[in-house]
């Protein structure tokens, strides 16, 4: 559900089942609840509100066992602002 290097980052594998992103819990199509939306969001949506730097912290289940993996977030493509010059 996570790109790559994120998920290799954070040692989630194939087959592990993501219940929880920063305390929002997941549902089967990676949407949750969120008190700022009256509609679901994604779990790319929730990603995107964070900070570089700030602690991600995931519930994922493997293998029936529940694990809790916590990391920083880092963002290795972060763009420049581009300047506007009016015409």
């Amino acid at each position: 559900v996570i790109a790559g290097s994120l998920c290799d980052k954070a040692g989630i594998q194939v087959g592990d089942m993501l219940y929880e992103f920063n305390g929002f819990p997941l549902d089967a199509y990676g949407e949750t609840e969120v008190p700022w939306s009256a509609e679901k969001i994604s779990i790319f949506e929730l990603l995107a509100r964070v900070k570089n730097g700030a602690e991600i912290i995931l519930v994922l289940y493997r293998n029936g066992k529940r694990l809790e993996k916590k990391f920083p977030l880092v963002h290795e493509h972060i763009f420049k602002i581009r300047h506007m010059y009016p015409n």
